[in-house]
């Protein structure tokens, strides 16, 4: 009887020791464990679109309703008020911009702002400005400090030296679609752009664009050729394209491509490409509409929301992934913010 009962506990012992073992194997968030920050913690919304860190250390985020200010503490909130001329051009925040002189600019569904950190208020742009009630969908500063301005109706050239506009679209320019969601500047100065159609190389020497479609099977539904953000990839001539169809791996000099999406891809689980962030030089993580996506070296694993976990991704729709001065990760999605 003795002999029976330590078998039975030894076999017990051997069963549950082996559950953790092969519960972690096959779970795709091991070694990633979030913090969470979200409306009960003092955000205003859930819906985290941009991240950034400016000179004072304070960490921005950009929400569907509202700017966050945070330096661990609680949340200080900016949105519009038509009837106090210093707010935001609008609460529906859509991207940032620390440019060389360490000003803060926020592009929102209703213009462009930019923060003046002495007073603690925003200076917009009148109404006679195309920035004015302008979609600012991304901001770029290039080499000579020039802002370049992805907004609903085109490019917009911005010298802040002498307040100068120009606007590039369609009609003028040769763009692939008026709405410009990435833009990134090669090491010869000319503007890769990503719109809702393709991708555009644009000369700021002559103010046209050679237009490139990287899914030609889709060429006929616009809507597939999105590409939503543009880094610079392994040299100076490659880059790396998010689009809603996958992931580019694209050569601007001779003009090859290799896309990586779920079908070909082991470790892809989604095809969105909302944003990209470069961690370090052996890794990348990606932003997708199916939670984050990491590539590190040659291979792709997926990391995922768990209900069942407290420490999960707070969400699979992953907007934005910042890495701020001490190397801390954060990860806008919409159900608030993880913190890596």
């Amino acid at each position: 009887m003795i002999t029976r009962i330590k078998c039975i506990v030894g076999i017990s012992t051997i069963l549950l020791l082996s559950i953790p073992v092969m519960s972690q194997s096959n779970n795709r968030n091991d070694h990633l464990y979030f913090n969470h920050l979200s409306t009960t913690h003092g955000l205003s919304n859930i819906h985290v679109t941009d991240i950034i860190q400016d000179d004072m250390v304070f960490l921005w985020f950009g929400t569907e309703n509202g700017l966050n200010r945070y330096d661990g503490n609680p949340f200080k909130t900016y949105t519009h008020n038509s009837q106090i001329e210093h707010s935001l051009s609008g609460s529906s925040i859509n991207c940032f911009l620390i440019d060389s002189k360490s000003d803060l600019w926020i592009g929102t569904s209703q213009g462009l702002s930019v923060y003046i950190k002495e007073k603690d208020h925003f200076r917009n742009f009148g109404s006679t400005s195309p920035l004015s009630q302008n979609n600012v969908r991304c901001l770029y500063e290039d080499k000579n400090g020039i802002m370049w301005i992805g907004t609903r109706l085109g490019l917009i050239r911005f010298d802040t030296s002498v307040n100068e506009i120009q606007v590039y679209n369609k009609d003028n320019s040769n763009l692939s679609h008026n709405i410009v969601r990435a833009i990134y500047e090669d090491k010869d100065g000319k503007l890769w752009l990503g719109t809702f159609n393709g991708l555009s190389r644009f000369d700021p020497r002559t103010g046209t664009c050679a237009n490139f479609n990287l899914n030609p099977e889709l060429s006929g539904d616009p809507k597939n050729n999105l590409i939503t953000s543009i880094i610079k990839a392994d040299t100076d001539s490659t880059l790396y394209i998010g689009m809603a169809t996958g992931l580019c791996h694209f050569n601007i000099s001779n003009y090859n491509d290799t896309v990586y999406r779920k079908a070909n891809t082991p470790g892809i689980i989604n095809n969105v490409r909302k944003s990209i962030t470069r961690i370090d030089d052996k890794t990348v993580w990606f932003g997708t509409d199916g939670g984050l996506l990491i590539k590190e070296e040659n291979s792709f694993r997926s990391v995922l929301y768990n209900p069942f976990e407290e420490n999960t991704l707070p969400n699979n729709v992953v907007w934005k992934i910042y890495k701020d001065n001490a190397d801390v990760r954060w990860i806008g999605t919409n159900n608030g913010i993880g913190k890596y």
